[in-house]
């Protein structure tokens, strides 16, 4: 009976130490493994060091060391431009570290660069609202800006190309010094400008020709076109009283103006109705006569007055020499050779 007892325990024993030797054999191969996983770790082998780390469970740290491996790859990623895989990696380790702030990071880069692209292929409304949406982003707001420059400067250039010289003239004078905007600017003006001289238009192309400047021989033009301008200002109810009317003489080599003698022929005396007369040369030397009160001279009146009851039609063409001078608000006409009327 002792006998028997004492195999038992012997056998408990024996079954003891298997266990012993089975959980030490067990911890030593575990260890061997974290070794084995922290040496990938160190020699730069994340994905294998997770993939260990992983097989470990709850082993010391291993859960831990996994993620930390994780982040490693994902950073490798990122550091070698493969932000696509690198934003996965970083989005799936949650709030481990700066994870979230790397994945965001990592979105924007790999945006960037899409827009980037898409830049650099000319595809300039894409490009802009790509890099629209990264916000503050580095230099997006400024590519922002490049792009829509670029869109718009091909449009131009197109405009231009087929003669739509105002939308041309628009654009790029938005552009400002973009690119050679403003050089092109005063290209098509001056094409505006041709176009409005040939057109008859001369005070809108003297504008625009002055505009430019000293722009190819826009002066020349602007000069050009002002002295074919067409001014004209409308006369109305102009009483000439009695023998008011003068006419304009020389006096040692001076114009000056005299009172009509009773033997002059001259026999104007009414008021007129209605008419204008035409005046060709610079708006500044128009006004300056007036202001100036000085007499100038027009090519044709056309009016309407009346004489002694009667209303005559009285043309006046460039062949007649007339001047004419502004006195208290009023046009007078100064004429140096008789008229003839036609009773309307």
């Amino acid at each position: 009976m002792k006998k028997h007892k004492r195999v038992k325990r012997i056998i408990a024993l024996l079954i003891a130490l298997a266990l012993t030797m089975g959980g030490l054999a067990g911890c030593n191969k575990e260890q061997k493994a974290y070794k084995k996983a922290s040496s990938f770790f160190d020699d730069g082998d994340y994905a294998a060091a997770a993939e260990v780390f992983d097989g470990l469970g709850g082993y010391s740290d291993a859960a831990e060391r996994a993620d930390e491996a994780r982040y490693e790859l994902a950073a490798e990623l990122f550091k070698n431009g493969k932000y696509d895989e690198a934003e996965r990696g970083f989005r799936a380790l949650g709030n481990f570290k700066d994870s979230r702030k790397r994945a965001e990071l990592s979105k924007n880069e790999g945006d960037y660069e899409k827009a980037a692209a898409l830049l650099q292929e000319g595809k300039w409304s894409d490009a802009a609202e790509a890099f629209k949406a990264l916000g503050e982003f580095k230099d997006a707001p400024e590519l922002v800006k490049l792009a829509e420059n670029e869109q718009m400067y091909e449009e131009a250039v197109k405009a231009y190309e087929a003669g739509d010289y105002e939308d041309a003239e628009w654009m790029f004078s938005k552009l400002g010094d973009f690119k050679d905007s403003a050089e092109r600017w005063k290209k098509v003006c001056y094409e505006i400008a041709i176009e409005l001289y040939d057109d008859g238009k001369y005070q809108d192309a003297a504008g625009r020709f002055e505009e430019l400047g000293d722009y190819e021989d826009s002066a020349v033009r602007a000069k050009s076109a002002r002295e074919l301008i067409v001014h004209r200002i409308r006369i109305s109810q102009i009483w000439l009283k009695g023998r008011l009317l003068n006419k304009l003489v020389f006096v040692g080599g001076h114009e000056t103006l005299v009172p009509l003698a009773d033997t002059d022929n001259w026999f104007i005396n009414g008021v007129f109705e209605s008419g204008d007369f035409t005046y060709i040369g610079s708006q500044a030397e128009l006004n300056s006569a007036i202001n100036s009160n000085e007499p100038f001279m027009v090519s044709e009146m056309r009016i309407k007055m009346r004489v002694d009851g009667k209303v005559y039609n009285l043309t006046i063409n460039s062949s007649t020499q007339l001047v004419v001078r502004k006195v208290e608000g009023n046009y007078f006409l100064l004429i140096q050779e008789t008229l003839d009327l036609q009773n309307g």
